[in-house]
């Protein structure tokens, strides 16, 4: 059973963005793996760009 949503005047002024309101949608509520293919690629590409940079930069060749 869904609770009812917060009027919006409650929430604090970051919940308004739709940025927060997507990756807390994604990570919190349905998950990532019941998400559409592209709302996984918006969660998973920055995390593995992240790595990658992070990878290179160890290694001494970034």
């Amino acid at each position: 059973m869904r609770r009812p949503a917060l009027p919006a005047a409650l929430l604090p002024s970051f919940a308004r963005l739709p940025t927060v309101s997507l990756i807390s949608r994604l990570l919190f509520k349905q998950g990532v793996l019941a998400s559409p293919w592209w709302q996984r690629v918006l969660v998973v590409l920055p995390v593995v760009v992240l790595l990658w940079l992070g990878v290179h930069w160890a290694l001494g060749e970034g």
